[in-house]
């Protein structure tokens, strides 16, 4: 997610959005940072190992699209889906957690994650003038895209949550808010 936040802040500075937007998703790449030096830290008290399997490439951005629609892309795909999807499922992980330290570590990103999941809801407010039918369009395929890449955690990771819990956090945390905005995943 820190290159998400990287290449979503490169896209709205380019799309000329509001400086307010800039400095969240800046600031959200800096929560994620920490987010990861948590749960490497809670891997090595837990005694797995925090290896990084791969490493973190360069944000890129070449877009054939106008620039608002580009920053909308990223916002949808990685605020409106992913952050959006990511509170309710992570809270549900809190509830069922049993270790103190898992708890303390997840509640601690559910409070950054809270800004970042209502982040793509108040940019879409904000762009919702600026996005005729055809722009909609292109981001209810983004979104439909974000939705089936995500299908597969709760299909064979076991988390916590049941696939009908994330369906119907799907439902209520994504593609209702997208739908009042016009947006058809």
């Amino acid at each position: 997610m820190v290159i998400a936040c990287e290449e979503t802040h490169a896209a709205l500075v380019t799309a000329h959005a509001p400086t307010d937007f800039a400095s969240a998703t800046d600031q959200f790449r800096r929560d994620e940072l920490m987010h990861v030096e948590l749960c490497e830290g809670l891997a090595r008290e837990l005694g797995e190992s925090t290896a990084a399997e791969e490493p973190m490439a360069a944000p890129t951005l070449a877009s054939d699209l106008p620039p608002l629609w580009f920053a909308a892309e990223q916002v949808v795909r990685h605020f409106c889906v992913g952050e959006a999807l990511s509170v309710p499922l992570l809270h549900d992980a809190w509830r069922h957690a049993t270790h103190p330290r898992v708890k303390v570590v997840l509640r601690r990103i559910i409070t950054d994650e809270a800004a970042h999941g209502q982040f793509g809801w108040w940019f879409l407010d904000w762009a919702r003038p600026a996005l005729d039918a055809a722009a909609r369009a292109h981001l209810g395929r983004v979104a439909a895209g974000a939705i089936a890449e995500l299908r597969p955690v709760w299909d064979t990771e076991a988390p916590s949550w049941t696939p009908t819990f994330a369906r119907e956090a799907l439902r209520r945390f994504v593609v209702e808010p997208l739908r009042a905005r016009g947006i058809i995943p």
